[in-house]
């Protein structure tokens, strides 16, 4: 009769230690990912040109997901769209990643667009070359993957947005394509 209850008190202390290491997961877990930060520079624009004519832009810019955590952030996907002028002018899409703790991984992007694919860009072109500036807005969500354990996976998501929005002048632009 002793060994039964013995056993039964083991069986629960397991339980009660699964539990536990489960619920401390979860939240290291969830506080992984609510710490990640994700960044977005737009670093320049240009206009491209044929003779004198504009014929499209080039949109550089890069995401860059920070995990300042102890535990890996797991990031089965990242997707955006491009905006110039509030016309948005591309998608994008960053695939499987996983963020090591204490670490960052990024990816940089140019997105070419010319006049013949999109003709709204022609009256935004002008009036980006009379002003003398263009608003550039790069907006995305990353879709994290939330685990149990380690190596439990459950299919539960969670969506975190980002945005960046750079107005840039043709000074800074010469500035940083010929400096």
């Amino acid at each position: 009769m002793l060994d039964v209850k013995k056993s039964k008190v083991a069986v629960v202390a397991v339980v009660i230690l699964f539990l536990f290491t489960l619920i401390v997961w979860n939240i290291a877990q969830f506080q992984a990912y609510a710490s990640a930060s994700f960044d977005v520079r737009i670093s320049r624009f240009e206009i491209n040109w044929f003779l004198f004519i504009p014929k499209g832009v080039t949109v550089y810019f890069t995401v860059e997901v920070y995990n300042p955590s102890f535990v890996n952030i797991y990031i089965p996907s990242i997707y955006g769209r491009v905006y110039l002028e509030d016309i948005l002018i591309d998608d994008f899409y960053i695939g499987e990643r996983r963020v090591p703790p204490g670490r960052s991984v990024s990816q940089t992007f140019s997105i070419t667009v010319s006049v013949d694919d999109l003709p709204a860009l022609g009256n935004a072109l002008g009036s980006i070359i009379s002003r003398g500036y263009a608003t550039v807005r790069v907006d995305g969500d990353a879709r994290i993957k939330l685990s149990l354990l380690p190596i439990i996976e459950i299919p539960y998501y969670i969506t975190m947005h980002f945005s960046e929005t750079r107005t840039i002048s043709p000074a800074i632009l010469i500035a940083e394509k010929y400096c």
